[in-house]
């Protein structure tokens, strides 16, 4: 049997006071096919960067079988040091420490429709997204760690990226919330649930049952063993006395079963999501004529009207790079339009959420991000809530409340966010 490509053994991780997992042991086979999964927060991305060499373990072992090839997708690349695609695509690093070839970089950038010479910085979310994917589809690797790698693409990119990988040698391992992606290449997973990895030997399709299944056991498990601590207990307050000497080791037992107890952490709950409407408004809610964008003398959005009413439910779809995010910039009053004229009902309310949390402070608390002129309490959808228990109903704990953004997961940042959007009418 071949041996594995990486392995983790007994791997501890904290940050801060938090400890993210502990005891943890996991390993990758040649040509495995697996979704990690997990809740906002569990340790996903960390862990991502830990099985990639990334970032070190507080204790524990970390090993890969030799000559094995790495290649890891982050979910926020960072597009600096090049100033265009072509370069940075072909830099050298570790993974990568004689770079990638100039010929197979430009069949790439052809494949994936990305211009070689525009600056990195400057490209849509999607394009970027295309750009990182290029980056570590050139690295011949055995193993593939890819966090998010769906995110921003396009349906027709998307396709693209799945095809790719199920014709790939690499084994896989797959951070995703898109779940028909999952489906079509995950055969296991790997459970990341406070602090451990459970291994469930299911494709992503039949993942739900299974987890299911698991909880159901971990239930009953708990269930037994408190029917044992109280039986336990009564007996140490009914027949200790008379026979404490003889007894002292079922005692020890006694308090060994609430230790246990006591460290089982309980599984959390679901986050409480609702959104008020704004008082009655204007049927029409924003009407725009004949509005264009360009930049660089290219047009990104050609004319374009439209008249949206109040109940209104609309989706916008193109390709990456077609000027999505620019056009909604505009409807909703955050960009100019070169040409045409956007007009906003009367009495709106407008609560937006951008792709890249752009208007996230990373320096602040959650606390500070809901409550920026200070105090502890703030009005959700009219009426007075205390920060702290506003924010645990969006699956917050009280050290998290307190911890800058920056610290937080991405799907914890989007929490964050959302929270703040709830709390007003829209």
């Amino acid at each position: 049997m071949p041996a594995p490509l990486l392995t983790l053994k007994d791997a501890r991780l904290a940050i801060g006071q938090r400890v993210l997992f502990a005891d943890l042991a996991l390993s990758l086979e040649p040509g495995a096919r697996i979704a990690l999964v997990g809740r906002n927060g569990a340790g996903k991305s960390t862990l991502m960067k830990v099985l990639a060499g990334q970032l070190e373990l507080d204790s524990g072992e970390r090993a890969t079988a030799p000559r094995a090839r790495l290649a890891y997708l982050p979910q926020a690349p960072v597009f600096e040091g090049t100033t265009t695609a072509h370069d940075w695509l072909c830099r050298a690093d570790a993974e990568a420490p004689e770079g990638i070839a100039a010929h197979a970089a430009d069949a790439l950038l052809a494949e994936l429709d990305l211009d070689p010479a525009a600056d990195p910085r400057t490209l849509s979310g999607g394009q970027q997204r295309r750009l990182a994917l290029a980056r570590t589809l050139a690295v011949d690797a055995d193993a593939l760690l890819l966090d998010e790698p769906t995110n921003h693409l396009d349906i027709a990119t998307i396709l693209w990226l799945e095809q790719r990988l199920q014709a790939s040698r690499a084994a896989l391992v797959v951070v995703s919330h898109d779940r028909a992606f999952l489906d079509a290449l995950a055969k296991t997973c790997w459970w990341l649930d406070r602090g451990r990895i459970v291994a469930l030997d299911v494709p992503f399709a039949e993942l739900e049952p299974a987890m299911e299944a698991a909880m159901e056991q971990e239930a009953q498990v708990r269930a037994k063993l408190d029917k044992r601590i109280k039986e336990e207990t009564a007996w140490s307050r009914e027949g200790i006395t008379a026979r404490r000497k003889r007894n002292q080791g079922r005692l020890r037992r006694l308090y060994d079963l609430r230790a246990e107890r006591a460290s089982q952490i309980k599984a959390l709950g679901s986050a409480k999501l609702d959104a008020a409407a704004a008082p009655a408004s204007g049927k029409v809610v924003i009407e725009a004529e004949a509005i264009t964008k360009r930049y660089d003398g290219r047009l990104i959005v050609p004319p374009f009207s439209t008249r949206i009413l109040k109940g209104d439910r609309i989706g916008l779809v193109g390709p990456n790079g077609a000027g999505k995010s620019t056009l909604l910039a505009m409807l909703t009053g955050k960009l100019e339009p070169d040409a045409g004229w956007v007009k906003h009902g009367t009495r709106l309310e407008m609560q937006t959420f951008t792709q890249d949390r752009a208007e996230l402070d990373l320096a602040k608390s959650p606390w500070e991000v809901l409550c920026p002129e200070g105090g502890d309490s703030l009005d959700v959808q009219g009426q007075r809530r205390h920060v702290v228990g506003y924010l645990k109903d969006f699956l917050f704990d009280e050290a998290q409340i307190r911890t800058p953004c920056r610290a937080l997961s991405g799907g914890e940042r989007n929490r964050v966010l959302l929270a703040r959007i709830l709390a007003q009418p829209a």
